[in-house]
């Protein structure tokens, strides 16, 4: 039986995809003294949609890019988009 101590660390920086993974495999009970807690917001609503079209090789570069951190597509823009209006 392995030691509490000789657990493997929470992975960081990582895709919600790859971190999914590692907690298919690994327990939270094992860590919950290294959790902190976090405020969580949720949006109101969503009440507006725009239409924005992309060159294929844009739109799958885009793709991959939201696939490779575990969203879709829209909420990759959406949060590009919040990001660069909040500067």
């Amino acid at each position: 039986m392995k030691k509490q101590d000789d657990k493997p660390s929470i992975p960081e920086n990582m895709s919600r995809t790859k971190l999914a993974d590692f907690w298919d495999t690994h327990s939270v009970a094992d860590y919950w003294d290294d959790l902190l807690p976090i405020e969580v917001k949720f949006s109101n609503r969503l009440s507006r949609s725009f239409t924005v079209r992309f060159d294929t090789q844009t739109a799958k570069k885009l793709e991959q890019k939201a696939h490779n951190l575990g969203v879709g597509a829209t909420t990759l823009i959406r949060m590009l988009t919040k990001r660069d209006l909040a500067a």
